[in-house]
């Protein structure tokens, strides 16, 4: 862990400056949730509102480098940093403990490193597409330029005007030192995936005892932290920690109580945030028929959750992207 904090700190110690693509915005939050006394913060930029965002990560970040006193711009870039740790030392633990029930500790160590690599730093294959059809010109061209940047827009929406979609992997994200929620929440969408993994390891159809409650609703408070860290990971990951107690125990009636129990503990601890967070997806709820409006919470699941109409991924993009992971996890599985 502090190899990994140690290196990404000399890295960024080439640029260190807050300028350029949305590093203000985040500052903004950063600063906001750094002052702030109350939840949500105040927005720096838009007088007597306070802040509509997942502004979760924000505020830790703010509020430990409120207590150690140092400015947040400082504060800023110790967070991409411990961010970086954070992220490449849960991977790597979770690959070590994932393989070390069948390996030698030094296979399950090389595990862990190679882990943490492919996590956080490998990315997707666009980089080495291009290399290997012009390994000349993606160096002599200036690689940010070219393959670095190109590599965050691989998924292309087609029609009259080709919009390329963003596809940040952590490592872009690192470089590029935008500090958005989709990176702040990777160490604890590590941990959802370890719980989920830990579920299926160790658990059991029979009925917990008052400690194995009591975990259930920490894990649920700890998958339900990637609502205000990074609203869109919160379902994904909650499905995942469901169907992992549901592959152990089946779906009979203690599974549905554990689920009960995760689903409400990760609901109820983060209702400071939910109760005042305006989504930004969905439609206008008036416009549903008269009689669907006035039932509790339809409204809002029907004008936000929809079928898929517009362009899709093709099977080229889908490769380049996570390619690379399916083999891996492919070969694992078979193995």
């Amino acid at each position: 862990s502090l190899a990994t904090f140690a290196a990404y700190v000399g890295l960024r110690g080439f640029t260190p400056q807050l300028a350029y693509t949305e590093k203000p915005m985040d500052m903004m939050f950063m600063t906001s949730s750094y002052r702030t006394d109350s939840i949500p913060p105040a927005d720096a930029w838009m007088a007597g509102e306070s802040i509509n965002y997942y502004y979760f990560g924000y505020l830790i970040y703010g509020t430990l480098s409120r207590i150690v006193d140092i400015t947040t711009w400082v504060g800023y870039n110790l967070a991409l940093t411990t961010t970086a740790s954070m992220a490449a030392v849960a991977a790597g633990g979770a690959a070590y403990n994932i393989v070390r029930r069948s390996v030698s500790v030094r296979m399950a160590s090389l595990a862990a490193v190679v882990g943490g690599f492919f996590v956080v730093v490998a990315g997707n294959m666009r980089g080495a597409i291009e290399f290997v059809r012009a390994p000349s010109a993606t160096w002599e061209q200036g690689w940010w330029g070219t393959v670095g940047w190109a590599s965050s827009r691989v998924i292309v929406d087609g029609g009259q005007d080709f919009t390329e979609t963003i596809n940040e992997f952590p490592w872009f994200s690192l470089l590029l030192g935008d500090l958005h929620p989709h990176l702040t929440a990777l160490p604890f969408t590590i941990l959802a995936i370890v719980l989920a993994i830990g579920a299926v390891l160790t658990g059991g159809s029979e009925r917990p005892d008052r400690a194995g409650w009591g975990k259930l609703i920490v894990a649920g408070m700890l998958v339900g932290a990637l609502y205000p860290l990074n609203s869109l990971d919160f379902p994904t990951y909650l499905v995942l920690f469901v169907l992992a107690i549901a592959v152990v125990g089946g779906w009979n009636r203690r599974t549905l109580e554990k689920v009960a129990v995760v689903a409400v503990s990760s609901l109820i601890a983060w209702l400071p945030f939910t109760l005042r967070f305006v989504s930004f997806a969905g439609g206008n709820t008036s416009q549903l028929p008269s009689w669907l409006q006035d039932i509790p919470v339809l409204p809002r699941l029907l004008t936000t959750i929809a079928f898929y109409k517009h362009d899709r991924t093709s099977v080229g993009e889908f490769l380049i992207v996570f390619g690379l992971f399916w083999i891996i996890a492919l070969l694992y599985f078979a193995l």
